[in-house]
């Protein structure tokens, strides 16, 4: 704040206190009729006054004068997305100085669009779907400005998918969860369904399985009989993920009687013994022929499998292990309409085994074993 004043002629210099209703106190001095106070507080009334000095000899103070400093920046600064009105409703903690809010949503390429209140909320409209927006607001005081508040980055990402269906379908010991669902209003939208449970209904035995990234609206996951389940549907485009959808809840048959026991937990890739994979693999239908497998080192201590499409497989079931004991944990991986993957996050100089089913209704390959390189 730039201070200035009428000069007196016997005047040498000039000495400028200023008091803040916060107990903030500046001061300046000049041997002009100006000076500059930085560094007030925002949002306060700062009492003025001035003296006049010459050698030994000084004023008393000028009259006192006021004036505001600018409004603070609004504080506890909040977006609230919704996807089903295209619209973001923006709130902030009261400030009593303030007169009016001016709140802003702004495209990395300069696009903005804007709201204003009296109050402590106000909802900017015409969001785009797909769409990365930066959102601030500032507060005012008249003709004073205050400092927006910090960008706070939010996209206006896709709703939920909605009316999600499973039907299912007995695969031997197994059921095929067919999971479908209706398009979402959004451009470059991709959609994964997410399936967790509890295998025999154990809480020691959960289950977790998605699928991966697809622009189609269905999806089949094949789940082990005796589970409870429960499937939710997410869409994601370029501006992030949605919300899960209202999930979908059930059990599949119950197992028959047999000597294969589960044993440990299934968690993301569903780790467990080969007995616990049989349950899975349903093989009372039809066999179909078993895939060739070929497994290469790839890259920071991982193996790239590849194997020969088989006719009529929509999935694959591949099971790989170290090259240990017979005891050694074994990992289960499901892949739909691919012919590749990539093993990550291995062992150094360890040696890996994998087999490979077609649609869990193949015998299973030959084992194929590779030594993976030394780290470092």
């Amino acid at each position: 704040m730039k201070a200035s004043w009428s000069h007196s002629v016997v005047a040498k210099s000039y000495s400028l206190v200023a008091v803040g209703g916060d107990g903030d106190v500046r001061m300046c001095t000049s041997t002009t009729n100006n000076c500059t106070l930085s560094h007030l507080h925002c949002g306060q009334l700062y009492n003025v006054n001035i003296t006049a000095s010459a050698g030994d000899c000084v004023s008393l103070a000028s009259q006192q004068v006021t004036f505001h400093t600018v409004p603070c920046e609004p504080q506890d600064f909040n977006v609230a997305m919704h996807c089903d009105t295209r619209t973001a409703t923006l709130s902030w903690a009261e400030n009593h100085e303030s007169l009016k809010y001016f709140a802003l949503a702004q495209t990395d390429d300069g696009y903005t669009l804007h709201c204003e209140t009296t109050g402590t909320s106000c909802t900017i409209q015409g969001l785009t779907c797909g769409t990365v927006y930066n959102f601030s607001a500032q507060a005012t005081a008249g003709n004073c400005n205050g400092s927006l508040s910090v960008p706070v980055q939010r996209g206006a990402v896709p709703c939920p998918p909605a009316n999600v269906r499973v039907r299912t379908h007995l695969m031997g010991d197994a059921t095929l969860l067919m999971t479908s669902w209706s398009s979402v209003s959004c451009p470059d939208v991709s959609y994964l369904v997410q399936v967790t449970g509890h295998i025999q209904n154990n809480p020691q035995m959960l289950m977790e399985v998605s699928s991966y990234w697809t622009g189609r609206k269905f999806f089949e996951i094949p789940v082990p009989c005796s589970t409870s389940y429960y499937v939710e549907v997410l869409a994601q485009n370029s501006a992030g993920t949605s919300r899960p959808s209202q999930a979908v809840n059930g059990t599949t048959v119950s197992c028959p009687p047999m000597d294969v026991p589960f044993s440990g937990q299934i968690q993301n890739r569903r780790k467990r013994d080969l007995r616990g994979a049989k349950i899975l693999a349903g093989l009372t239908l039809d066999e179909l022929s078993v895939p060739e497998v070929r497994v290469t080192l790839g890259e920071e201590l991982s193996l790239q499998v590849e194997w020969s499409p088989v006719r009529e497989a929509m999935s694959y079931t591949m099971i790989w292990s170290e090259d240990t004991t017979p005891q050694a944990m074994k990992e289960v991986l499901y892949i739909y309409d691919q012919t590749s993957a990539v093993l990550r996050d291995l062992k150094p100089d360890t040696r890996y085994c994998v087999i490979l089913s077609a649609n869990n209704q193949s015998a299973y390959s030959k084992p194929v074993c590779v030594t993976t390189g030394v780290s470092g």
